[in-house]
């Protein structure tokens, strides 16, 4: 059985490669099967989740567990071979869940939201954030994208500009609403961030 870093992962696995390992995933799930995430916390306040899948046609029958503590995530993934049963790869699960995460959201964009786009606009500045825009630029074309958050929002539409050469600029969330014809939510707010009035007809909206 192998262990897979993050590093590892982060050096094998492109954006592009994770776009379409969910594509073949989600076109195999009708033959595979699914276990509903599991939560367990204690008095102490930490959390361990586990969630599961089994996809015949890759062969693979697998496992996400992970800690929740404070608010931060720790993520372990353990794949099995359905033909033998057999431990295949125990993976740190931090890169490659910021990579499905992004690249599930990339392919119900594709196959939901208009080809003519022009602009993408994100609300929130971590993690999922960072992963989601070079995901999405995988399945559209988009003249701008609009950063909208709490804090690092120039930060981040610095970055973005550098590294894919697309115009990015910091908004306001509700001005990220109305302008957006593709939008993301990747934020922990328990509250409504916008008012739905607010969206364009037609626009595509990820709340992830």
């Amino acid at each position: 059985m192998k262990l897979i870093t993050n590093q590892q992962v982060s050096e094998l696995v492109t954006t592009a490669d994770a776009v379409q390992a969910m594509r073949e995933a989600f076109a195999a799930a009708g033959s595979g099967a699914q276990q509903a995430r599991v939560r367990t916390s204690a008095s102490n306040g930490v959390m361990l989740s586990m969630m599961g899948a089994v996809i015949p046609d890759a062969g693979i029958a697998g496992a996400k567990v992970y800690t929740t503590i404070k608010g931060a995530f720790k993520f372990v993934i353990t794949l099995f071979s359905t033909e033998t049963g057999a431990p295949l790869a125990t993976i740190e699960g931090d890169t490659m869940t910021g990579l499905r995460t992004a690249a599930a959201t990339a392919v119900a964009c594709d196959a939901l939201a208009r080809k003519d786009v022009d602009t993408l606009a994100i609300i929130g500045t971590g993690v999922q954030a960072r992963s989601h825009i070079p995901a999405l630029l995988q399945v559209r074309k988009f003249k701008e994208i609009l950063i909208a958050g709490l804090s690092g929002q120039q930060e981040l539409a610095d970055e973005v500009t550098k590294a894919y050469g697309v115009p990015a600029r910091v908004v306001e969330i509700d001005e990220a609403a109305r302008q957006a014809d593709v939008l993301v939510t990747v934020t922990r707010a328990s509250t409504p961030l916008f008012s739905g009035d607010l969206l364009k007809p037609g626009a595509f909206v990820a709340a992830v």
